[in-house]
């Protein structure tokens, strides 16, 4: 698992913008705590707090794509990407193992 965490008041909006945004290409569950992506090898979990929001990269080698392999890397800069434009502004992301 690979882990990064933004400081933000914003988190259950962002979370909940994102997931909107990509639920027509992934599904997407939810509960009462988080947000979940289930990508091709891989799942995200948003996970908003009043000051944060922690995003996880599970992978799941049960659901990989063979034409679209895993890259851990890209798929960071991807959820990077769409969380600072679903939020208006850029954050710092420090992922972690």
């Amino acid at each position: 698992m690979t882990q990064a965490t933004i400081s933000t008041h914003q988190g259950l909006r962002i979370a909940t913008r994102l997931s909107n945004h990509w639920k027509h290409k992934f599904n997407i569950s939810q509960t009462d705590d988080e947000f979940v992506v289930h990508m091709s090898g891989a799942d995200v979990r948003l996970i908003p707090a009043d000051d944060t929001l922690m995003i996880c990269i599970v992978r799941n080698e049960g659901s990989d794509d063979p034409e679209r392999p895993f890259d851990e890397i890209t798929l960071q800069n991807v959820i990077a990407v769409h969380i600072d434009r679903m939020a208006g502004e850029s954050f710092t992301y420090e992922w972690t193992k």
